[in-house]
């Protein structure tokens, strides 16, 4: 039997009749200030719960589920969330600084006011997302961002090799001067992406 206390009181909030989390379905569930640090709970299921004040600091949550939930103040500092599912999900004031979301699907996703510093996001799809919080150092290699808007989002010193970057809005966003060069990758997918009317040759055709 596991118990979920509250993180300030020490009250008991929740009781699993389970010996661990994994792939334990809390769907729907209302959660504010508990604790589940040091619990582990890969696959569990938070679909379409409301979570505000919780703690997951350093949990390992591979395979997790967060679709469609509400995810207000929670701490996930240094979480493992790697291949995580947080498709329209919606995040306000979350900390994710240094967390594992590599893989995780953050599709339609709405984060606002988050830390996401040096999280690790390779790979991951933030298709269509809408980030607004601090990227700073965060590591995007891979990940799929297009569609994505980034105009709120502090990305210095971000990582974006190989990223997808199409039809992303990045202009705007709190840029260094070492961002130029991804403004002008973005600019670049766009064109890449446009298809060449039909009846016309490509500029470089013309001489072949």
């Amino acid at each position: 039997m596991i118990e979920i206390r509250d993180s300030e009181s020490g009250e008991v909030r929740l009781v699993v009749d389970a010996d661990t989390l994994e792939g334990q379905a809390l769907v729907g569930v209302r959660l504010e200030g508990d604790d589940f640090t040091g619990i582990p709970m890969p696959r569990v299921s938070f679909n379409y719960s409301y979570l505000r004040n919780v703690r997951f600091c350093g949990a390992q949550m591979q395979n997790a589920e967060f679709r469609s939930a509400s995810l207000i103040a929670v701490h996930l500092e240094e979480a493992d969330l790697s291949q995580a599912d947080f498709y329209e999900a919606r995040l306000l004031s979350c900390r994710l600084n240094r967390c594992n979301l590599s893989g995780a699907n953050l599709q339609y996703t709405r984060l606002s006011d988050v830390d996401l510093r040096q999280a690790n996001l390779r790979n991951a799809n933030l298709n269509m997302a809408k980030i607004a919080g601090n990227l700073e150092g965060a590591d995007l290699t891979g990940a799929d961002l297009r569609g994505a808007d980034l105009t709120d989002a502090e990305i210095g010193g971000a990582v974006f090799d190989g990223a997808k970057l199409a039809n992303a809005r990045i202009v705007g966003a709190k840029l260094k001067p070492v961002h130029a060069k991804l403004v002008s990758q973005v600019n670049r997918q766009k064109q890449r992406s446009k298809p060449v009317p039909e009846g016309k040759k490509s500029w470089w055709r013309f001489w072949s």
